[in-house]
């Protein structure tokens, strides 16, 4: 389990990262009518909560090989990309654990090539 001071150490990590790779709202939105505008700042608000909770899930969890400004860095990036698309809130878990799995096996895959256990090196190419 966490002692108190690394919880206190995953809480301020959190913090930072929101604040550090928080989306921007687009500026494509400023034409929208009223009613619009609103609907998309509750598509905004809906998105920012959605990607806190899962990127603090992922900063907690024990099993977790990536380094933790590269789980921000991912969330930022899901959240962007599920920013443009028509149901963002219902886009992002998808891109941000497909993410999050592309960079583990990257991650992986290098630790194994750097060992000298490439999967290339050590398959049998024979005829």
């Amino acid at each position: 389990m966490f002692n108190s001071n690394q919880i206190d150490d995953v809480e301020q990590l959190f913090v930072r990262c929101c604040l550090e790779c928080s989306p921007q709202p687009g500026d494509s939105h400023h034409w929208l009518p009223f009613e619009l505008l609103h609907s998309g700042a509750l598509a905004y608000s809906q998105l920012y909560e959605l990607k806190n909770q899962m990127l603090h899930a992922a900063l907690e969890s024990p099993a977790e090989v990536l380094p933790s400004k590269k789980i921000c860095g991912l969330a930022n990036q899901a959240a962007e990309q599920a920013w443009n698309a028509r149901f963002p809130v219902l886009v992002f878990p998808c891109l941000f654990e497909d993410l999050l799995r592309h960079a583990r096996e990257q991650l992986l895959w290098k630790q194994s090539w750097q060992m000298g256990n490439s999967p290339v090196l050590s398959h049998n190419f024979s005829v």
